[in-house]
């Protein structure tokens, strides 16, 4: 007799099933849920201590990955995390979202993105700051440019200048100064020498050819000079004056309140050179001798 299907009263109860056996049946909780005592099967509806069985702490592993167990009545479900989606296909079914390429980049655009497991965030570009109370975050950081020269943040050297510009910074030699031969540009970069004629020019309201072709030479001078070669630059100087001594030119039709003027301009620019090349000389005495005594 198929007690499970006849009218002699059997009924296992609510949440089970009734199941034939040859001579008998027992019942069985349907799945999802189980007895209280831990058993398969009872006998009748006075046994049935069906209840639901929580997977998720029965298994904590029950959902692969990053997925999320949540019980239900007779069952289960698995969802994602925020940051993550879902995949049935891949390995781990909560396959992380790259937000900084899924074409909703969340980022103000003075930053840029970084992707992370689950999650972003969004970091001021090299060369930028956050603006005050706007801290590296998800979705709410704006930068401004970073001035790198007032902050004392660059590594210019200390012959160099600093330069801010927009997110970045450059290191120049000042006015005045030129870059040393043979010394690398780098990041530090340039290394700079003063230029000892930059000042030496033509006085205001002299016009003299003998004048300015001297102002010339002394031009090629400052720009052929190298910090090593002081000593070979103050010969050709002191020759310059010289050769401009021994032979004025038109200097000699100046109205003698022009030549003490020029005489008074070469006696300071001469001292001022002097002074600046001498920073490149070697110590110990230094002596020159010229036909005019200078």
């Amino acid at each position: 007799i198929n007690e499970c299907t006849s009218h002699t009263g059997v009924y296992c109860g609510k949440f089970a099933n009734c199941h034939n056996m040859k001579g008998s049946y027992y019942c069985e909780c349907v799945q999802g849920y189980g007895l209280i005592s831990g058993a398969k099967r009872f006998q009748n509806e006075s046994e049935n201590t069906c209840q639901d069985v929580d997977e998720c702490q029965q298994n904590p592993r029950i959902c692969e990955g990053q997925g999320i167990c949540t019980n239900t009545l007779g069952s289960y479900t698995c969802h994602c995390p925020p940051g993550f989606v879902f995949n049935p296909m891949a390995p781990k079914p909560c396959t992380d979202v790259n937000e900084c390429t899924s074409g909703k980049n969340p980022c103000h655009n003075s930053t840029h993105c970084l992707n992370k497991v689950g999650n972003y965030e969004c970091r001021c570009i090299p060369g930028w700051k956050p603006i005050p109370r706007s801290p590296n975050g998800p979705n709410n950081t704006i930068c401004e440019d970073m001035d790198e020269c007032s902050s004392g943040q660059h590594p210019c050297h200390e012959s160099a200048v600093c330069v801010n510009t927009l997110g970045s910074y450059t290191c120049r030699c000042r006015p005045g100064w030129k870059p040393k031969a043979r010394v690398p540009n780098t990041q530090k970069g340039p290394v700079c020498e003063e230029m000892p004629f930059i000042h030496w020019t033509l006085p205001p309201g002299v016009n003299s050819q003998s004048l300015s072709a001297f102002f010339e030479k002394i031009q090629d001078l400052g720009r052929d000079f190298k910090s090593d070669s002081a000593n070979d630059t103050i010969k050709d100087l002191i020759q310059l004056v010289d050769e401009l001594l021994e032979t004025p030119g038109d200097l000699e039709t100046l109205p003698r309140s022009q030549q003490h003027c020029v005489a008074t301009h070469l006696l300071v620019g001469l001292e001022d050179a002097l002074r600046r090349l001498s920073k490149n000389l070697p110590d110990g005495p230094l002596t020159f001798n010229f036909s005019t005594g200078t």
